[in-house]
């Protein structure tokens, strides 16, 4: 992509490199570990939530990997242009990611390529999204909290829908808090055949953010995704759009992909 990136990397605190370890691949990085960096002085407190897990047994050792965005997070993290707010590179954000950034942490430390997983939050969620879907074989799971799916238009949904999904996939799990703000100008679509049909006109006491996620859950079912099997759907009640709403849920997130 033409540019340096900060990468920071959580191992183990009895890392060996002689095992091998699950590898979570976090988007926006910044706000992974360190307040200081975080957004709005917040952070998910991953480092502290991951070894807390690990010590109960309720989650094996892994390495923590925060990719810190770029300087153009909306164009990196989106690969169709929004008509509103622009983007449309992450083709390029996923090339580098595949090519260039997993085999340089996988050939520095010890990764079971087996027990891939990448997460992420709104545009992170939503960039998340499309690389696990792009590369269904190289992910264990995908973890997208509040994911920018009405993005373009609905167009992630409406991808999904329209894709070939085979046997092998990630599991996925997609949140939407009940307090994410937005609009409520219209239902959601429903699925027509193998197509969503048009959006019910007039609101139904549901923000449009929840009935574009709701969209993606109902496509990824028709995709062959089974409900708390390999798919988890969860709307929790009073979570913001936020870093303090992402990090009190991420311990049952953790839990969840990496079981």
């Amino acid at each position: 992509m033409n540019q340096e990136r900060t990468v920071t990397v959580r191992l183990p605190d009895n890392y060996d490199p002689a095992k091998e370890y699950p590898v979570v691949y976090l988007q926006d990085g910044q706000n992974m570990f360190d307040r200081r960096s975080g957004f709005m002085g917040q952070e998910w407190h991953v480092d502290e939530t991951f070894a807390h897990l690990n010590s109960q047994g309720k989650l094996p050792e892994a390495v923590l990997v925060g990719v810190h965005h770029g300087p153009a997070r909306n164009d990196e993290y989106t690969h169709v242009p929004d008509p509103n707010y622009g983007g449309g590179k992450g083709a390029e954000y996923e090339e580098f990611f595949m090519k260039e950034l997993m085999p340089a942490v996988e050939s520095t430390y010890s990764a079971d390529t087996d027990k891939r997983v990448v997460l992420g939050s709104s545009l992170g969620g939503l960039v998340s999204l499309s690389i696990g879907l792009n590369h269904p074989t190289s992910f264990a799971a995908v973890a997208a909290l509040s994911p920018s799916v009405w993005w373009a238009d609905g167009q992630m949904p409406t991808q999904t829908l329209n894709s070939r999904v085979g046997e092998d996939k990630p599991k996925i799990w997609l949140d939407m808090g009940t307090e994410e703000g937005g609009t409520d100008d219209f239902g959601k679509r429903p699925i027509q055949g193998e197509q969503f049909g048009n959006r019910p006109a007039g609101g139904n006491g549901v923000q449009d953010v929840r009935d574009r996620s709701r969209e993606m859950g109902e496509a990824l079912l028709a995709k062959g995704w089974k409900l708390d099997q390999d798919l988890r759907y969860h709307e929790p009640l009073g979570a913001g759009h936020n870093e303090g709403s992402w990090a009190a849920r991420l311990s049952e997130v953790a839990q969840w992909i990496l079981s």
